[in-house]
């Protein structure tokens, strides 16, 4: 069913996701353990973006940035060589990840940034500031 769903033309990707690439990249994203896995995944399969291959990109990318927080610095450098690749970094900073993850996400762009990392510090905590605004407009419209 998820493969149906996901066949079809996202974003402004004009490439269009066929059911045999959505298959490969939700497979992909089983497997990534490092910056340079997901930039190969998003060079192949950023066309194939939508719904759980977005949810596996977001698990994996929001696991290293809290986990394997000793290889920001490889990711600012890819971000700031590839600004597609950051905006899909971005993207995926997002209400699927748990907030757990995202409180050590958080301590970790605040009291562990590097200065070759500064730019992607900056970027992950913007996404947070957009998250929480996200969850307070949530509870406004249920009072």
């Amino acid at each position: 069913m998820l493969l149906v769903l996901t066949a079809g033309s996202f974003g402004s990707s004009e490439k269009q996701c066929t059911q045999e690439e959505a298959y490969q990249a939700e497979n992909d994203t089983d497997h990534l353990k490092s910056w340079e896995d997901v930039y190969r995944s998003f060079k192949r399969y950023s066309h194939c973006d939508d719904g759980g291959i977005a949810e596996g990109y977001s698990d994996k990318i929001s696991l290293l940035l809290a986990h394997d927080w000793g290889t920001i610095v490889k990711l600012n450098k890819l971000c700031a060589s590839d600004k597609s690749f950051e905006r899909f970094i971005y993207r995926h900073l997002d209400m699927t990840i748990p907030a757990d993850i995202w409180a050590i996400m958080v301590n970790n762009a605040v009291k562990k940034c590097p200065p070759d990392a500064k730019a992607m510090c900056k970027l992950m905590l913007k996404a947070n500031e957009a998250i929480e605004l996200e969850i307070k407009q949530e509870r406004l419209k249920k009072d």
